[in-house]
């Protein structure tokens, strides 16, 4: 006997439309090492202690992230064999069992646990990097709407988020990738600035522009709380007001494409489910300091927002440098792309639900 939908929980199909240059991470992989240490040399002018220390934060990066990834598989499975133990309902598997056939379907997950090194850099958008953009922009209307201290909205969704399943996207070819020659960024006096020499630049490798990726999104909104179009309807509130005040920080032209549901769609998501969102959203460079914070919820005063922005930035750039005059590998992604068309910071995409598949 086939095991049936358990009420509540929602599978849909989605896309990913890249708006602006994607940055992934491919610096964080260990297979970069050797150019970022080539890097290194130029800045540091040969200073062997100081490229040690970043071979061994690279490595010791790499650990972490596989330890991590160790310790989310052993925590799943926990989790999975206490919810076995649960009574179900009349003709109701659990969710474990559920997420078993999602696991089967199509939108398999291309990244297994321990496999960070060899996916870093990859043609695709990880689950977890579409999920921490969902995470923000909750934690954010948590913040707004009730009132809540960051810790207390994390606290808050930490539990739901685990009834909201987002997989990778699918590998597109390496023709899908374009290097930008990008400059680092300095604090000084507050002000985030660029490097006035042409030859401070660093080589990195993007996600173009227009490329279009699936992922699947599973949702138990008795559990978590959440529908999709509650979801979609956060994102696009929450990132709509960022992508504004980039926009104005910056003077940047509004050049972000934009797409609408075809008809069958419409009928399909807009009568049954209400979805008629199309959410802009920021992941990989400089999602970080936009977003994760949520500065602009904790401080809506625009020049409160600010001068808290100014001291993270300096905070964030503090930590993670060697010298003050060079910038960490893994923060040049923060750093403004230089190409005059794009008048739009890295990490820009729209996420569109296509079908409801059960």
């Amino acid at each position: 006997m086939s095991e049936t939908k358990p009420q509540n929980i929602c599978s849909y199909e989605m896309k990913l439309y890249v708006l602006s240059p994607l940055f992934i991470g491919d610096g964080e992989s260990i297979k970069g090492i050797k150019s970022e240490v080539d890097f290194r040399k130029k800045i540091l002018k040969k200073d062997k202690q100081r490229i040690e220390q970043w071979i061994n934060y690279f490595t010791n990066f790499a650990e972490l992230k596989r330890n991590e990834a160790d310790k989310e598989k052993q925590n799943r499975n926990r989790a999975q064999r206490y919810e076995r133990r649960i009574p179900k309902e009349a003709n109701q598997p659990s969710l474990s069992g559920y997420l078993r056939f999602i696991k089967d379907s199509e939108f398999k997950p291309n990244k297994k646990p321990g496999d960070f090194i060899q996916t870093a850099g990859r043609g695709y958008v990880p689950g977890s990097s579409i999920k921490g953009a969902i995470r923000t922009a909750l934690i954010a209307e948590l913040i707004r709407e009730k009132k809540l201290s960051v810790t207390e909205a994390e606290a808050e969704l930490k539990e739901a988020m685990k009834y909201i399943q987002v997989t990778d996207t699918n590998i597109c070819p390496e023709t899908k990738f374009v290097r930008y020659r990008i400059k680092p960024q300095k604090i000084i006096d507050n002000k985030q600035v660029g490097y006035s020499s042409r030859n401070f630049t660093v080589d990195k490798k993007f996600l173009k522009d227009g490329t279009i990726l699936t992922f699947g999104i599973t949702i138990d909104e008795k559990r978590s709380g959440y529908t999709l179009k509650r979801i979609l309807e956060g994102l696009d509130k929450h990132y709509g007001q960022v992508l504004q005040e980039n926009k104005e920080a910056l003077g940047n032209k509004d050049n972000i494409r934009t797409h609408d549901y075809t008809e069958e769609q419409k009928q399909n998501l807009t009568k049954k489910d209400g979805i008629t969102k199309l959410p802009n959203i920021n992941i990989g460079g400089q999602s970080g300091f936009n977003t994760k914070i949520v500065l602009c919820a904790v401080h809506p005063d625009n020049h409160e927002y600010m001068a808290a922005k100014k001291k993270i930035l300096a905070e964030k750039f503090g930590q993670h440098v060697h010298d003050r005059a060079a910038l960490a590998p893994r923060y040049l992604k923060f750093a403004e792309i230089h190409e005059p068309e794009h008048g739009l910071t890295p990490g820009w995409c729209r996420i569109v639900a296509v079908k409801k598949l059960c």
